[in-house]
């Protein structure tokens, strides 16, 4: 089962993300911190829902644009 995420995961798509997933979406559980069983793992549960609107590269771009445009500790502070 584990080798399915490596399959729909295709790193090489996000490439030119890489830099900055690992900034703004780090895996902080992973002892080295490399996150792309992380991301595989996040785009296997819930990427492939949206791949009829966003491919793999779409996704993680939204993500991190969503990242960059909302402060979630501020938004969790307030609730």
């Amino acid at each position: 089962q584990r080798n399915m995420y490596y399959m729909n995961c295709n790193l090489l798509q996000i490439s030119d993300l890489r830099d900055e997933m690992e900034k703004q979406w780090p895996s902080l559980s992973c002892p080295s911190s490399d996150g792309t069983s992380f991301w595989s793992h996040e785009w296997e549960k819930h990427g492939t829902c949206s791949e009829s609107v966003l491919n793999q590269h779409q996704y993680f771009q939204a993500a991190l644009n969503l990242k960059t445009q909302l402060n979630l500790l501020h938004i969790l502070t307030k609730a």
